[in-house]
């Protein structure tokens, strides 16, 4: 199977076959890089790339680490896909050891075996948690389904339940349900995020202030057809709860109790707002937390 869920490869254009595998091309209008940020990824190297810098095309399991402008970033250690390896110096990214290479230079590899035949669902994703450990399944639960992980091991078993109750779905760790992972909002599609905003600031899920804003994720875009916002503060009083923040534990969080993360704050897809393009009635609130099972968001489909 394969959270290619996360990143799921959307694919764009049909994929090609190689040596029992099938090629995606990260460049591809239907990839997503952004959900597969610190997963594991199957590499295979252009021709001409290897050649030029000495290196094997091939590399399995390695992490991607960043995905922004043209750029993948990989690192694996124990493969020699560092910056450490003199070959790959050059393509060093700052204060880290991956290696950043063009998106026109990479591609994914994914066992067609792995290929699922689930009318209406998406693509499967090309990357994943753990490849020895997780397989990816297809969820769903209040009108929505989506690509999340399955992830056993000796000691663990972690998956993605629904509580039809309040329409949440909540990562199940060895039968323990934690906070909630994806929560669905509808909104008039006139409105989209505002509508959403103006909701949770009268349910007192964040701070009703001027303040407190849907803004862009950072340096990180929306797949094609999505789009994507956090709830941030602004103004005097981000700055103020900043300052507070590093002398003390005890201050308000930013914008609520809906928001924060104490998990993986650094992780792009760990507090974020999710919409279709073509269907801005319903936002979804990702918080993936610290797990090895992950969803794809972005495989989302309404049924």
């Amino acid at each position: 199977m394969k959270w290619l869920i996360l990143f799921l490869v959307f694919v764009g254009a049909a994929p090609a076959f190689a040596g029992g595998q099938t090629i995606v091309w990260l460049d591809g209008s239907g990839t997503k890089p952004i959900a597969a940020i610190g997963r594991q990824i199957d590499v295979r190297l252009s021709a001409a790339f290897a050649s030029a810098h000495g290196i094997k095309r091939d590399f399995d399991g390695v992490s991607l680490e960043y995905a922004h402008k043209g750029e993948i970033c990989l690192l694996g250690r124990k493969q020699g896909l560092t910056a450490d390896n003199l070959n790959l110096r050059k393509f060093k990214k700052q204060h880290s050891s991956s290696v950043c290479v063009p998106v026109s230079e990479i591609s994914a590899r994914v066992r067609p075996e792995l290929l699922h035949d689930i009318p209406g669902a998406p693509p499967l994703p090309f990357y994943s948690s753990s490849k020895a450990e997780c397989n990816w399944r297809w969820t769903k639960g209040g009108g929505i389904g989506f690509w999340s992980e399955d992830c056993r091991s000796e000691k663990s078993h972690e998956d993605f339940v629904h509580d039809a109750k309040r329409n949440v779905f909540s990562v199940r760790v060895n039968g323990r349900v934690w906070g909630p992972s994806l929560r669905m909002f509808r909104v008039p599609p006139s409105k989209g995020p505002e509508a959403l905003l103006a909701k949770l600031k009268a349910a007192g899920e964040i701070t009703n202030d001027k303040e407190c804003v849907f803004v862009p994720p950072g340096p990180y875009t929306a797949p094609p057809g999505w789009s994507m916002l956090i709830l941030t503060l602004t103004g005097d009083r981000a700055l103020n709860e900043q300052s507070r923040a590093h002398h003390s534990e005890a201050y308000s969080p930013y914008c609520g109790p809906l928001i924060v993360n104490w998990q993986r704050p650094s992780d792009p897809m760990s507090n974020l707002f999710i919409f279709k393009d073509a269907r801005k009635d319903r936002i979804y609130h990702v918080r993936l937390g610290d797990f090895r099972a992950i969803f794809d968001p972005f495989s989302i489909t309404v049924y």
